[in-house]
This record gives C-alpha cells, sequence and structure tokens, in this order.
C-alpha cells in the first residue's frame, strides 16, 4: 500500500484506472497521474481554464487509445496523453438542441434519436 502526499489541495474526485495509473483531479486545477503500483507521481496537468469549478476535480477522466478524456463543467472537453500529459486540444461541446432529436424519459430528458 502507497500513500500520495503531493497534493496542493483536496481530492474527492472520482478515480480512473488506466495504462498502470490512477488518475484524478484536484481543487488544486490539476489532473494526476499516479503510478497505481508505486503511487508516484507520472504527471500532473493543468489546463488554460483558471477557476475551482473548472479544476479536473469537477470532471470524471475516462481513457482509451492512449488519451485521457475530461469534460469540464464549461463542456470543454479536453484529450491529454496517458503517457506524457501532452495537451492534445479542447474543443467545446454543445448541447443538443434540435427538438427532432429530443426525447423523454422516465428520468428527465435526454438527448437521442
Amino acid at each position: 500500500m502507497w500513500r500520495f502526499d503531493g497534493l496542493a489541495a483536496l481530492s474527492r474526485a472520482s478515480r480512473w484506472f488506466y495504462d498502470g495509473k490512477v488518475i484524478f483531479g484536484a481543487w488544486d486545477e490539476h489532473l494526476y497521474a499516479l503510478d497505481a503500483r508505486t503511487g508516484k507521481l507520472a504527471w500532473k496537468w493543468k489546463g488554460d481554464k483558471r477557476g475551482v469549478l473548472l479544476s479536473p476535480a469537477a470532471c470524471w477522466p475516462v481513457a482509451a487509445s492512449g488519451k485521457v478524456f475530461i469534460v469540464a463543467t464549461d463542456r470543454k472537453l479536453t484529450a491529454i496523453d496517458s503517457r506524457t500529459a501532452s495537451n492534445y486540444g479542447a474543443r467545446a461541446l454543445t448541447p443538443c438542441v434540435n427538438p427532432s432529436v429530443w426525447r423523454r424519459t422516465r428520468r428527465g430528458s435526454t438527448c437521442g434519436p
């Protein structure tokens, strides 16, 4: 068992295990990747937006094909290299507003065909 003491702020964010790393966001506006075996910091990433409400701590990271994806509360999707933390870029996500693809479910409104 290991312990990581390198956080500048609290983290209660969801963790994602991928490519031998534990990936999570913290309220210090960083996304962290720790070696899952040793607990050592593999990389630390910070986006271009400031403010705790846009922090990776408010996101649930997911990963596939060597990339970690996060969507901040401003609906900006960012892709990050899972090995180096290089930023592949970001793009704004637009909400579904086309009435022809809107449907109601028992749990509320969702977008879908």
